[in-house]
């Protein structure tokens, strides 16, 4: 029977250890990381002793009315365990409490397919680095030789990963003040557990890119970079990742590149060779229709 427990009735340990062990586990539901993504606003449906387990991140914008939703930085939550099926992932979300009015939330990659998919890329890296190489695209093979003057090194500056990245694209993407003070004390907390590493590129003595890849259950995952406008600087983002990547090789590893639905961000993933391992998204809404919030 498919249970629901509020966040203060959590046993957190029992939780983290079934997302350490689930087939399925990525660092996305850990609970220090949906506590900071959510201030603590998740609840959680759980079978057994904690053997299957799904997050149930949870706002108010809806006056008076639950609703689960996706929190930032975190691509795919949904069910997990040491088993998971399609039925499984059928009986827990019909068991979804009527409380939660709104339901959108991305599951995860082997949560079975839904009407509507998201697209993930990824890069097998379990190969030596030449072999990986070869799959670039001929273009980004050329670009990289002639990056020499480049060098990736490791950081643990949070605040200088979260600062280029307001300061290059918050015109573009509107990330907003808050969700990066969030972000700064999620990086910090991944450090703290030893579930990511912050590199960074530099020439000329300057920073011209810096990146968040988290490292769990076999991933290394692109969760968080930014790299320079300065054109003297082009190509930087290719070498960070790039480097990233080499660092990795000949290891049981996938790069997960996180996405993305942005045509010219995806054509730019898939010049490394990456191929898909699609997500769903889940959508459901108990309001009768015509009291549906616009």
């Amino acid at each position: 029977m498919v249970h629901h427990v509020l966040h203060k009735d959590i046993d957190f340990a029992r939780w983290d250890s079934c997302i350490s062990n689930a087939v399925n586990g990525m660092p996305y539901a850990y609970s220090w990381y949906l506590d900071v993504t959510t201030n603590k606003k998740w609840n959680a449906l759980i079978i057994n002793d904690y053997d299957t387990v799904f997050p149930l991140p949870y706002n108010q914008k809806i006056v008076g009315f639950h609703q689960v939703y996706q929190p930032i930085l975190s691509q795919q939550l949904g069910l997990f365990g040491t088993e998971i099926n399609d039925v499984l992932v059928s009986e827990f979300l019909q068991s979804i409490p009527s409380r939660y009015r709104r339901i959108n939330t991305h599951l995860n990659y082997l949560n079975g397919p839904s009407s509507k998919e998201r697209v993930n890329l990824i890069l097998d890296l379990n190969k030596p680095y030449k072999e990986v190489l070869a799959s670039y695209s001929s273009s980004l093979r050329k670009r990289l030789r002639k990056l020499d003057s480049y060098a990736l090194r490791i950081s643990d500056d949070v605040d200088g990963l979260v600062g280029l990245y307001r300061n290059e694209l918050e015109e573009k993407v509107q990330f907003g003040e808050s969700n990066y003070e969030k972000a700064a004390g999620l990086f910090r907390a991944v450090l703290h557990h030893k579930k990511g590493t912050i590199y960074e590129v530099i020439c000329d003595n300057t920073r011209i890119a810096i990146g968040m890849f988290l490292n769990s259950h076999n991933r290394i995952i692109n969760v968080f970079g930014a790299s320079t406008s300065d054109p003297k600087y082009k190509g930087a983002m290719a070498f960070l990742l790039d480097g990233v990547i080499k660092q990795h090789c000949e290891a049981s590893v996938l790069f997960d590149f996180e996405g993305s639905e942005i045509p010219g961000v995806r054509s730019f993933f898939e010049s490394f060779g990456a191929v898909q391992q699609n997500y769903s998204v889940y959508n459901q809404s108990k309001f009768p229709i015509n009291l549906i919030p616009g």
